[in-house]
């Protein structure tokens, strides 16, 4: 691969032996592929990137960029409106859209490694056209250090120590990785053998009983593509024609993002590691992070659907698993398809997000547990998450509360409140509870109103008569919100006393007002 520059420009032979001369530097580029699309963002050079297709979603403000068109159907229209000074493209542009963007004057670069070294030419040669060699060469020796930890591992290994693999591509016809492939490369490269190979070149699609007959000792299903992400990994856990191969009846039947295996950008070597992880824990037992997944702890709000945030709905959506109680997966359930549920109730609400954390761990994919109102306001077991998701990337995403809801009808700002939770409580021998009420009685004591979440040991009532018998005074005035947003909603306003002597909605919110200060 040839690379000579000037001061203006450069001279550059891509993928496909095309010489290209870009007679200055690129400062409006669009990008016809998702891998390319990020290695630009890789290197910083996003700035750059005036256009991409409807599939680069990777890094997410990728999908912020203005489309020009799919990844086979270009939009040439919107692309001469954006008048880019390069177009990277792939070898599929070749014969029908390279053409007519040439035609019409653009430069046009041909980028489509198969291989971790052509992965690391495709990033010097776009480092090279955008000005950002430094940064280009900084990734290369990140990606080359990460990729050689695991390749002198394997190195090793005799060749007998190469358990038969077979990737499942695409789950309706059994279309998987043949030779000259990402995926066959990758196995390869993680001590693998891909029996895919055996098969043909390219992407060849071998009949169930091809596959049974060659017996592989670990299935890997791609996932994390088209309405309903994990059902690759279903199909492989459940085809009858399999049940009898080594990887079914030893259960070395596992899933992993498509991205890993398929694009051929930087996040290849990431699927070299889980691919690794996979096929040699004795060698990798930590598996890397892209392997596991990330965690998202996700607020629905206070009740009804319509408050949910758009972010939280496209978690849902997206999601492969969903942890929560009936109550916190009510306001998403007409987002919920093909998402694997884990219910919590009384009898296993602790048990249930390990459940999900195993379930992740093996397989990767996004989990999202669900909590109504904010997560953030009545934190309960949030601490306990992050430990049973403990190595996962965790993210909370707040969500509107009851609390605001309550100040909002009481026309109180936050700042002038003291929030207390008793939503839930701990079977800590009443400590917590004790806690609680003693900073209800110092928050009112520093001129504070209350806003207080109660709960089933805790209800209106109960916290009323606890402030009365401390010298609070009886007339002092309170608004009982009982099932904010729901249909049933009803507020109430009346005196602490009158409180005492009610029962009330345990979805309820207590706004008590300080008689010693204005609101």
């Amino acid at each position: 691969m040839k690379l000579d520059s000037n001061q203006t420009g450069c001279q550059i032979t891509d993928q496909a032996g095309r010489r290209i001369n870009l007679k200055t530097m690129p400062k409006r580029i669009i990008s016809l592929a998702p891998s390319l699309t990020e290695i630009v963002y890789a290197m910083g050079a996003d700035n750059l990137l005036c256009g991409v297709t409807e599939y680069c979603d990777y890094p997410p403000e990728a999908r912020n960029k203005p489309w020009v068109g799919g990844y086979s159907t270009v939009d040439i229209g919107q692309i001469g409106k954006i008048q880019p000074d390069l177009i990277l493209t792939g070898q599929i542009h070749l014969k029908a859209v390279i053409p007519q963007l040439e035609a019409l004057g653009y430069p046009v670069l041909v980028l489509e490694p198969s291989t971790i070294e052509g992965l690391l030419a495709t990033i010097r040669i776009i480092g090279k056209c955008t000005g950002r060699q430094e940064a280009a060469e900084d990734l290369v020796r990140s990606l080359q250090r990460r990729a050689g930890f695991v390749t002198a591992k394997i190195g090793l290994l005799p060749t007998e120590s190469r358990p038969k693999v077979y990737i499942l591509h695409e789950c309706e016809t059994w279309k998987t990785f043949g030779s000259e492939t990402i995926g066959d490369t990758l196995v390869h490269l993680a001590g693998g053998y891909n029996i895919g190979r055996d098969f043909g070149s390219y992407y060849p699609y071998p009949t169930k009983e091809a596959i049974k007959l060659k017996n592989p000792e670990i299935i890997i299903a791609e996932t994390g593509y088209g309405d309903n992400p994990q059902e690759p990994l279903s199909v492989a856990l459940n085809e009858p024609a399999l049940a009898q191969v080594t990887a079914r009846q030893t259960g070395q039947v596992f899933g992993i993002h498509s991205d890993l295996v398929s694009r051929a950008g930087p996040r290849m070597v990431d699927g070299l590691e889980c691919l690794a992880c996979l096929i040699h824990p004795e060698l990798f037992p930590q598996k890397p992070s892209a392997c596991r997944g990330k965690v998202y702890i996700a607020g629905v709000g206070p009740g009804s659907a319509e408050w949910v945030s758009p972010q939280v709905q496209n978690l849902v959506a997206k999601a492969d698993i969903l942890v929560g109680w009936e109550q916190d997966l009510k306001p998403v359930r007409s987002l919920i398809k093909n998402q694997k549920i884990f219910l919590q109730e009384a009898c296993n609400y602790l048990e249930i997000p390990k459940q999900a954390a195993a379930e992740a761990q093996k397989n990767g994919g996004t989990v999202v547990v669900l909590k109504t109102g904010d997560p953030l306001v009545a934190p309960a077991g949030i601490h306990g998450i992050a430990n049973t998701f403990g190595g996962f990337e965790m993210e909370v995403v707040p969500g509107i509360s009851s609390v605001q809801m309550a100040a909002a009808k009481a026309c109180l700002s936050l700042y002038d409140a003291a929030v207390i939770t008793y939503h839930p409580l701990p079977h800590d021998g009443g400590k917590d509870l004790r806690k609680k009420r003693k900073r209800m009685l110092s928050a009112l004591s520093w001129g504070l109103h209350l806003i207080v979440l109660t709960g089933v040991r805790q209800m209106p009532d109960d916290t009323a008569l606890y402030l009365l018998g401390k010298g609070i005074a009886a007339d002092s005035s309170v608004l009982i919100c009982e099932n904010l947003t729901y249909p049933n909603e009803k507020i109430t306003a009346c005196s602490l006393s009158e409180v005492a002597q009610r029962k009330f909605d345990w979805l309820s919110v207590m706004v008590i007002f300080n008689r010693y200060t204005s609101h």
